[in-house]
């Protein structure tokens, strides 16, 4: 009985061991994670989502595109454009990481479509549906046009709101720690806390897989608040900035939402699943929702309105 008892004591100090240390890798790897495209935008972010051409090599940007970028830099007081890059992304949402008060600067990304500049790029680029080809000149394949097909305006809004994006140090500063030190919080708690409330194993176990269930809620729901809150300000820094732009941003809201609508009608069952009949994204919650995104700059426009007598 003592060499049973002795050995489970080692399979207990070797298992706290193995926790410790993957708890560490994990702090560790999470730090990495959240900061090393922050860090250095151009060497990490550029090849991993930067869209290729047939060479191997990144998409040029196209002369569109970039006049709205020197417009947008221009408008936001940029003197120095060499400390933010632009590039077009393999993704189908604008992006940004780093900042300009950062050693290797900020890079400002697009979406492949935001490449399309008429009905004959979007008819000619290969888009297909489960498969199956889209017949452009149908009342269906007209609408998903007129969606993808991106003006000066909401290019530009999409660019400022980016860039507002970047300016956002105090986020970025508490994003860059949050997610490690609420894993070590998370783990010294389930350490102490079956010990102060001297559990017996089994309800040992079960206080930690509650414990880490809840945290990581709690975590998910502390995150999204402080993301919701910056994306929510860059929409309006970005509508401010022109009353062009805060025509681009309503009109790129709307467009999507209307995209979102198409395809779940689409895709059946599925559709219903990631989409709702709103025309929000379901499957990515952390973004906050397109109609409330809509709603806040519609009720901008009005005030601006109200204010003008327009």
């Amino acid at each position: 009985m003592a060499s049973f008892g002795h050995v489970m004591e080692l399979v207990g100090k070797v298992a706290n061991r193995f926790i410790v240390i993957s708890v560490g890798f994990g702090i560790g790897g999470l730090f990495i994670y959240k900061n090393a495209a922050e860090a250095f935008p151009n060497q990490v972010c550029k090849p991993i989502v930067g869209l290729k051409d047939e060479d191997g090599s990144l998409l040029k940007v196209p002369e569109r595109i970039r006049t709205q970028f020197d417009v947008v830099l221009n408008k936001l007081g940029y003197t120095n454009a060499n400390k933010i890059s632009l590039f077009i992304n393999q993704g189908v949402h604008p992006m940004s990481v780093g900042s300009t008060s950062f050693p290797n600067g900020a890079v400002v990304s697009l979406p492949k479509w935001y490449i399309f500049e008429n009905y004959k790029d979007i008819e000619t680029c290969g888009i297909t549906f489960q498969g199956r080809d889209i017949r452009w000149d149908s009342e269906l394949g007209i609408k998903i046009k007129e969606c993808l097909l991106p003006s000066d305006e909401m290019i530009a809004f999409c660019i400022a709101h980016e860039v507002a994006q970047t300016q956002r140090l105090d986020y970025k500063a508490i994003n860059a720690v949050l997610a490690p030190t609420w894993l070590y919080l998370t783990y010294k708690l389930a350490y102490i806390g079956p010990r102060m409330l001297q559990l017996h194993t089994v309800l040992d176990i079960l206080f930690k897989l509650v414990l880490c269930r809840l945290s990581y809620l709690c975590y998910k729901q502390v995150h999204m608040k402080l993301y919701h809150d910056v994306v929510y300000q860059a929409d309006v820094m970005a509508a401010k900035c022109e009353p062009r732009m805060l025509q681009g941003g309503i009109d790129v809201f709307t467009k999507k939402i209307e995209l979102n609508r198409i395809r779940r009608r689409l895709m059946g069952r599925k559709g219903q699943n990631c989409f709702t009949e709103e025309g929000n994204d379901i499957e990515s919650r952390i973004y906050p929702l397109l109609t409330d995104r809509l709603k806040q700059l519609k009720d901008l426009e009005r005030g601006t309105a109200l204010v003008t007598g327009v």
